[in-house]
């Protein structure tokens, strides 16, 4: 059973939001771009919070933008696993919990990064996920320290 197989989900069992964030989430753990798109928005917001000089940091407003956010982040950073660990909620907002270990492409250096996302389902579809990250251990690792 791979990561994206063994989220737990502590959301109320009809909540349409939960599951299609859960089912987004495995999506996106799985490398599965088609079905992560199908359930954002057009214009979904997915914000960043953090230093500007990080590479992945800002609002991202549409798919297009965030493909292009993931890219470019991409080009720096290698990812070598991803895990979902928990879905919870019950109503418009549901939060994912999860992990993700990256390697730096300049450096080889890895890094881990525990997170949680504050996920908003409007009309059956993503229209906006905050992350929390502690980014500080990420910009370290591009540093090389």
């Amino acid at each position: 059973m791979s990561p994206a197989d063994s989220i737990r989900d502590d959301s109320d069992a009809g909540s349409q939001s939960s599951q299609i964030v859960s089912t987004t989430y495995r999506a996106l753990a799985r490398g599965d771009d088609k079905i992560f798109l199908e359930n954002l928005a057009d214009m979904v917001e997915w914000i960043v919070p953090g230093p500007p000089d990080h590479p992945a940091t800002g609002t991202h407003i549409g798919k297009e933008m965030l493909l292009s956010a993931f890219a470019r982040f991409s080009e720096v950073a290698e990812l070598q696993e991803m895990t979902i660990e928990r879905v919870i909620g019950d109503g418009v907002i549901t939060v994912v919990l999860g992990r993700e270990r990256w390697r730096v492409r300049a450096s080889g250096r890895l890094f881990d990064t525990i997170w949680a996302n504050a996920v908003t389902v409007e009309d059956g579809q993503i229209t906006r996920v905050v992350v929390y990250a502690d980014t500080s251990n990420e910009t370290a690792a591009y540093a090389g320290r």
